[in-house]
């Protein structure tokens, strides 16, 4: 254990006016690797943590979805890289070594004036150096965040994917008590409020298990509103279908003023 580097040119970086980054940055920054070490049966090089979103989320008091956000971002600007397993989540600081090498900073004070000056050009030509370093790196992320973008799930394929396989979607629907019409008519509102508030996901389990839970959710709290209004079924399932076509047309009417 001991301390870390943090240069004043840190109040310039883009994110700085983001509590959430720049907590959640200086936390990884505080808790990666200084050398390599194995965990598990994995060496986890300099610059490297071996965390999960739990853990996280207990360090910083973020949300998961704070985090998820936060993560993505430095990913795309290319401050760290992921990479996942069943167990942990390996993040890796891009810059660590340009950020943490103790090479560039000299512990030993000058012993007199001819020290002092003599050293003053060789720091500006460093620090010049270093900061048109720092400007050809960022051009190189900004070409490479269009690609990272593209790493998450396409949701707009998953409704495809759900009802090709029609036996889970009919035991699903079954276990609820809805038909498969009344299922792809929730997911496909679901999906037009991911579409337009953001919502993303890594993979098609990530999107499945999402969009499972909320049409559950949904249909509950429907059944459970119409059992108080004292409907019959036949009466529930045309509220719900009148109900979910208002949606869907109040979701593509926002979306076109958007656009």
């Amino acid at each position: 254990m001991g301390w870390i580097k943090l240069h004043t040119k840190f109040l310039e970086w883009e994110w700085a006016d983001d509590p959430n980054m720049v907590s959640l940055f200086i936390h990884l920054l505080l808790m990666v690797n200084y050398k390599d070490k194995e965990w598990h049966g994995v060496t986890i090089e300099r610059g490297q943590l071996a965390t999960s979103y739990d853990k996280l989320k207990a360090a910083t008091g973020l949300s998961v979805r704070s985090l998820r956000t936060c993560l993505a971002k430095l990913e795309q600007t290319g401050e760290i890289e992921r990479k996942s397993t069943k167990q942990f989540t390996i993040i890796t600081i891009c810059k660590y070594e340009s950020y943490q090498d103790c090479d560039q900073t000299s512990d030993k004070q000058p012993t007199n004036e001819r020290q002092t000056s003599d050293k003053q050009p060789t720091t500006t030509i460093e620090y010049k150096n270093n900061r048109n370093i720092d400007i050809k790196e960022k051009e190189r992320n900004k070409e490479k965040e269009k690609p990272l973008a593209q790493s998450f799930f396409d949701d707009a394929k998953l409704i495809q994917e759900m009802f090709t396989h029609s036996y889970m979607i009919q035991n699903f629907c079954r276990e609820l008590g809805i038909t498969e019409a009344q299922c792809r008519m929730y997911a496909e509102s679901i999906l037009n409020e991911w579409q337009l508030t953001g919502k993303t996901h890594y993979n098609l389990t990530d999107s499945r298990s999402h969009m499972l839970r909320t049409i559950r959710c949904r249909v509950q709290k429907d059944q459970e509103s119409a059992k108080k209004n004292g409907k019959t079924r036949e009466e529930r399932e045309r509220e719900l279908a009148n109900h979910m076509m208002q949606t869907l047309i109040e979701i593509n009417n926002a979306t076109n003023n958007i656009q």
